[in-house]
């Protein structure tokens, strides 16, 4: 799978050199110093943005950029990169994905940040977005049809770049986004472990949709009957991959799993646990009005059943996650 990270607060906590940069900019043209939360707090804007936003009162924009350069040129050093980051890399390397990062700094920059940490060797491929009209479409120059993708970032920018190129994103708690810039991620990691398992389930989602789709003259159905205090998300979480593609999604509710007339238990033949024990696949010619056929030997009576289904082109995938 092709990762693709952002690297300032996501990969890289910039420190102090940041408001070092912004603190000489501001002494060469004779400006008052921005606050230090609104330096920080920008940093999902372009450079554009993010420059005029600091410096409303300058008109010559250019001039701007030109400094911002220079000055972030020099004070690449100074940052760390964020704590358990490099082993996280280091073992999807281990695990032989295509690591990449597309940020908004300079080559030059990204190269020194990544020499710093010591991280140069984790990285196939780097990019700068900013010769690019915005981050997606940085993007979608390095993407490949034949290849997984998805994006690891902490602001909007990175999931709207996500969202643009149809590919999934994973969202990081300790960067510089605000809460209301993770709703537009598919998944959140709430530290860089979590990273590892989300790469693992979105793995796995795509493997179902590959599956499936090898079956487009006929209706499939997936479900999941996993138990626990988080029974119900890898249904959601597999309908918010799904989405992350473009595919439409919609979610159903049933109260009750009677509600689909259950017939009898026991061993259900289109029942098949995978490997990873996360989810049960099964890929039956069947149409929604027979479900309760499906369901009939892997349920009890009262429990709660999820149903939603998904729509492609060709066919109709019915999600249902058992209570």
């Amino acid at each position: 799978m092709h990762i693709i990270f952002d690297l300032y607060g996501t990969l890289y906590q910039p420190g102090l050199n940041l408001m070092s940069i912004v603190k000489k900019i501001s002494d060469v043209l004779d400006l008052d110093y921005p606050d230090e939360a609104h330096v920080y707090g920008l940093l999902n804007y372009d450079m554009d943005e993010y420059l005029e936003a600091l410096y409303p009162e300058v008109e010559d924009r250019s001039e701007l950029k030109r400094l911002f350069t220079i000055y972030e040129k020099e004070h690449a050093h100074g940052g760390d990169i964020v704590p358990g980051m490099k082993e996280v890399l280091l073992k999807l390397k281990e695990q032989g994905h295509y690591l990449s990062i597309c940020s908004t700094g300079p080559e030059a920059f990204i190269d020194t940040v990544l020499a710093e940490n010591n991280i140069t060797e984790c990285f196939d491929s780097t990019l700068s977005a900013r010769v690019f009209l915005d981050k997606g479409e940085a993007i979608k120059t390095v993407l490949k049809p034949d290849q997984d993708a998805l994006i690891v970032g902490d602001t909007i920018t990175d999931f709207m770049a996500a969202i643009k190129n149809h590919i999934p994103s994973i969202g990081v708690n300790h960067g510089f986004g605000s809460q209301d810039d993770f709703s537009a991620a598919t998944f959140r990691a709430k530290n860089p472990e979590d990273i590892l398992v989300l790469v693992k389930k979105i793995e796995a989602y795509s493997q179902i949709l590959k599956n499936l789709t090898k079956r487009k003259e006929h209706d499939t159905i997936l479900f999941s009957g996993r138990r626990g205090p988080n029974k119900s998300s890898l249904i959601f979480d597999l309908a918010r991959y799904l989405k992350s593609l473009g595919l439409k999604t919609e979610i159903v509710r049933s109260q009750r799993a009677k509600d689909f007339q259950l017939e009898s238990k026991g061993t259900n033949p289109y029942f098949q646990r995978t490997e990873s024990n996360l989810f049960a696949l099964a890929s039956v010619q069947l149409y929604f009005a027979q479900l309760s056929k499906v369901l009939a030997c892997l349920t009890e009576e009262g429990h709660e059943a999820i149903t939603g289904k998904i729509e492609s082109d060709a066919s109709l995938i019915y999600l249902i996650d058992l209570d």
